[in-house]
């Protein structure tokens, strides 16, 4: 960042700077952009991974923070008090990257990119791009989604119908928007929140509320009523793998079950569910009993509204062969994933947080996948590797990780077997530090769930927790 003088100077014949004070103007100017530039060299290796700026309308860029490989967030506030935020999560990609938020007014896109037939652009629209350290954009795939949350007000809504409101994301190679199948509509807090994978334009977009027609209902007669408020519901839509066991749940509780279908996709609903914020969570379960990693999702629900998830992409589940591999023999990993998804495969040091990419192949259409990976080329020592699977607009978040150990001899990986579904509160097919919690907060209450009391007697005590370390599976 340097400082750029706009300011004009006007001479005339008989005015003119004098060399000595131009070499002396010279020398300030070059020290104040030393010490601008010093600031900005600063403020770009700043310790924080959170940015938050104020801007007006039009457009605003922010490149005078990095956004290191743990995480963080960014910000940016309108004029008019809308937000726009980005929370990035741990390992989402390789390296410290620059988050560049730029907000433009309602109708700055509208010869340029102009809006789908049928609906309008709500609000402001929005530029996301990650650049290197080094200013370049990042062009290859990131390796866990950004989630964003856009803020409307009701001013900007008015004449719209806000249930329609839907997150829109601009699509270079068609010139078109595309509309983001998975996301969060909060008509209370006036919030639409989405993940994305790739960069380009966002925008919130609505339908204009019809006119309203004269119709009147009528009811047959009988006894005096009133007017029954329609059930808080939700429903669930997504894809797993085919024929896969797939369980929701809520407030991790398992609420149901049901059966993928032959393309992998499923479909749940909640009804009478007390409103209020509420964590929902999916979790596929491949023929093996492999599970996925649970995709998790906070959703505030209004009393008497329906809502609906859509676009819900179970991660892939993920195996090896072998948890020891003879340095130069083969090591197969193998899981489930939707039909016709491009798995990625991403392989580090056991421990390393950065992982690179090892392999990208492809679901078959049962949704099965694997890899024959060479060990010839890697030290000795341990490793790990995880998966996530995109197709089409979907990308899953990564697996659960996979370790096996380069060394002198081949050892096969014992058969999977699940966790006793008694000290498995969770259900991820672990008994681990996340079932510990929840024991630990029932520990001594009254009247704990009968789920987590692991030997039926009424209560949580020390026997329950040393059933649990018994079947521990860390």
């Amino acid at each position: 960042m340097c400082l750029r003088d706009t300011s004009r100077i006007t001479t005339n014949n008989k005015e003119r700077m004098t060399t000595k004070n131009s070499l002396v103007f010279v020398s300030l100017f070059v020290a104040i952009c030393g010490i601008f530039l010093f600031v900005g060299i600063r403020g770009v290796y700043a310790d924080s991974s959170t940015i938050s700026v104020s801007v007006t309308d039009g457009e605003a860029f922010h490149e005078e923070a990095i956004v290191y490989t743990a995480g963080g967030t960014a910000s940016l506030t309108n004029t008019n008090s809308t937000t726009v935020s980005a929370t990035i999560p741990a390992n989402f990609y390789t390296e410290n990257l620059r988050v560049q938020l730029t907000s433009y007014a309602n109708d700055y896109f509208v010869s340029t990119k102009p809006e789908p037939f049928g609906v309008d652009f709500i609000g402001k629209a929005y530029d996301f791009t990650l650049r290197k350290t080094n200013g370049t954009v990042v062009s290859d795939t990131i390796l866990q989604p950004i989630s964003f949350t856009l803020s409307y007000t009701s001013s900007e809504v008015s004449g719209y119908t806000e249930s329609s409101l839907a997150p829109y994301h601009y699509n270079d190679s068609t010139s078109a928007w595309d509309a983001i199948s998975s996301f969060t509509l909060d008509t209370s807090a006036k919030t639409v929140t989405f993940s994305a994978s790739s960069f380009s334009s966002f925008a919130i977009f609505g339908t204009p509320t019809p006119a309203a027609s004269n119709t009147t209902t009528t009811t047959g007669g009988g006894g005096g009523g009133g007017v029954v408020a329609p059930p808080t519901e939700v429903f669930f839509y997504g894809f797993a793998y085919p024929e896969s066991t797939v369980l929701l749940l809520k407030n991790a509780q398992v609420v149901s079950s049901t059966r993928a279908k032959a393309d992998a996709s499923f479909q749940f609903s909640l009804t009478g569910i007390t409103p209020g914020t509420h964590t929902f969570g999916v979790v596929g379960e491949d023929a093996s009993g492999h599970r996925s990693v649970t995709q998790s999702f906070t959703v505030k629900l209004t009393s008497a509204i329906t809502t609906t998830l859509t676009g819900i992409v179970v991660p892939p589940t993920v195996m090896a062969d072998k948890t020891d591999v003879r340095k130069g023999d083969t090591v197969k990993i193998e899981g489930k994933a939707q039909p016709g998804a491009t798995v990625a495969l991403y392989l580090g040091d056991t421990g390393n947080k950065i992982k690179k990419i090892l392999a990208h192949v492809s679901a078959n259409t049962a949704g099965s996948w694997s890899y024959m990976l060479p060990t010839v080329a890697l030290a000795l020592g341990g490793y790990d590797i995880q998966a996530l699977a995109e197709k089409g607009e979907n990308k899953t978040g990564l697996s659960q990780s996979v370790s096996f150990t380069v060394g002198l001899e081949n050892k096969v990986a014992t058969l999977f077997a699940k966790a006793p579904t008694h000290v498995d509160f969770n259900k991820d097919n672990k008994v681990n530090l996340i079932d510990f919690s929840i024991a630990a907060f029932w520990f001594k209450k009254e009247s704990p769930p009968a789920h987590v009391d692991t030997n039926g007697d009424g209560k949580v005590d020390l026997v329950d927790f040393s059933i649990l370390a018994y079947y521990w599976t860390g």
